[in-house]
This record gives structure tokens, sequence and C-alpha cells, in this order.
């Protein structure tokens, strides 16, 4: 189902932006792609070696070292399929912050950061018709959407893991205090404020427990 939030997102969106229709730039995505990649597989090994040793890990984790392979298994088929799309004619942002990337990629961006990723075949059926009210989307556009969908989604997973792997060696962190002297606990928590005078929820958690 579509959200008011996303409605307004994708409104603005198709309302604000500017094209130009002419051959899509395949590799520029790709190459992020590949970056998003290496980006997860590094994150997961070091997840995964946290939890080889660590038994108190935080919400998230296992849901990256179980489906890596499924990430992994896409990245591959995309890598292959998405460079017979080179040739495409689409529609080409010539502003925003998306500009020279696709329209139809930033719609797909959209979808998943209004959604948190919890979304349907409906909730995408509506999200472009909502922009095509405003703006109208070329065939290639509509058949090439699931592509984009994966491209953003492997971005988002990559800033998701990062960030979960921050968490998680935070909590690491505080934990490791607890057998110190508390001098040598407030040095150590002068030096981290020092260094991020905004702390996660996580470690301030942590930190409350220990």
């Amino acid at each position: 189902m579509m959200t008011p939030e996303l409605k307004s997102s994708i409104v603005r969106l198709a309302t604000e932006s500017n094209v130009k229709y002419k051959n899509l730039n395949i590799r520029r995505l790709i190459s992020n792609m590949d970056k998003n990649f290496r980006e997860i597989t590094k994150t997961y090994n070091d997840l995964s070696d946290i939890a080889s040793r660590e038994d108190d890990l935080i919400l998230g984790i296992s849901w990256i070292l179980d489906n890596y392979y499924k990430i992994e298994e896409e990245y591959s088929k995309l890598k292959v399929s998405s460079t017979k799309k080179d040739k495409l004619i689409l529609g080409i942002l010539t502003n925003t912050i998306f500009k020279g990337y696709p329209q139809i990629y930033h719609i797909a961006t959209d979808l998943i950061e209004n959604t948190k990723g919890n979304f349907d075949e409906n909730t995408i059926i509506d999200t472009l018709k909502t922009y095509q009210n405003i703006k109208v989307l070329s065939i290639a556009e509509i058949w090439i959407f699931s592509t984009m969908l994966i491209f953003a989604i492997m971005d988002k997973i990559n800033e998701v893991s990062t960030e979960i792997l921050k968490a998680q060696e935070n909590k690491l962190k505080v934990t490791s205090m607890h057998s110190e002297d508390p001098e040598t606990v407030l040095n150590n928590l002068k030096k981290e404020f020092e260094y991020n005078p905004t702390l996660s929820p996580i470690y301030i958690e942590a930190l409350y427990k220990n």
C-alpha cells in the first residue's frame, strides 16, 4: 500500500526533476554496484568474525549473515544481465542530486527510502502510476525498473549493514570497559566523546547496562 509520505515524495520528484532522453550509461551504475558489493562483503566477513566470538549480537546481524548468499547471487546475475542494457534510451536527470542518473533509478531509491524496503507489487504499481500522472515514463523505463530497484536495494543494504557493524563495534567497545578500573573507563569515555560527540543509541544503552 502506498503511504501518504511516499506519494508526496514521488509527486515532488516528478514535479521538480528535469530529464533528457539519451543512451543509458549503465557502467556508472555497475561501478556503484561493484563498490557496494565489495563493501557488503567486507562487512559480512567482519560480522562473521564477531559472531564466531560473541553471543551478544545486535538485531540485524543474523539477517546479513543468513542472506549474504542471496545478495551475492543477485549481484552475479545483475552483473551479467545489465551489460546488455547499455543501449537503452532513458530519461537522464539534468538536475537534483541524482543528476546524470536515470529518473527511473531515482524513483527506485525514493521507493526504498520511503518504505524502508517494506513494499510489494501493488506499492510499485501505485508508485509508477503516481509518477506518470505528472511525467510519463517510456516503455523502456518501465521495463528496466526491476533492474534499477536491485541497484538501489544493493545501495541500501550496504548503508544499513555498515551502520549495523558500527553499532556492534560500539557495543563491544563498551563491554570491554567492564573489566577496567573506573579511572580508565572515564578516560576512555572522555576520548570517545572528543572523537565522536554524538554517541549512538547502542553505545549509550550498552554503557548504561555496564
